[in-house]
């Protein structure tokens, strides 16, 4: 019986170890793609006539609700696509 519980362990170990390898190898994905932008910069690629605090705004709930580092959300990105929120 300990034998199958060790085994399990073992096992659930392995798992989040690659768990956590892919997780990191998809972050170094996203950052590559998408690298850290100040908020001048994110403002200079917004639609003309965009509201600075309104666009702003809008970043930091993205980032927040998407668990993604602020400086890491584009506007030119898609939601489902680029971000992952389907």
């Amino acid at each position: 019986m300990l034998f199958w519980y060790t085994s399990f362990a073992i096992i659930l170990i392995v798992l989040g170890i690659v768990a956590c390898v892919l997780d990191r190898r998809r972050q170094q994905s996203f950052e590559e793609k998408w690298p850290a932008i100040d908020d001048d910069e994110f403002l200079r690629r917004c639609s003309p006539g965009t509201r600075r605090e309104i666009a702003l705004t809008v970043r930091r709930i993205v980032s927040k609700h998407l668990c993604i580092p602020y400086e890491h959300i584009h506007p030119e990105q898609n939601f489902i696509d680029d971000l992952q929120a389907d």
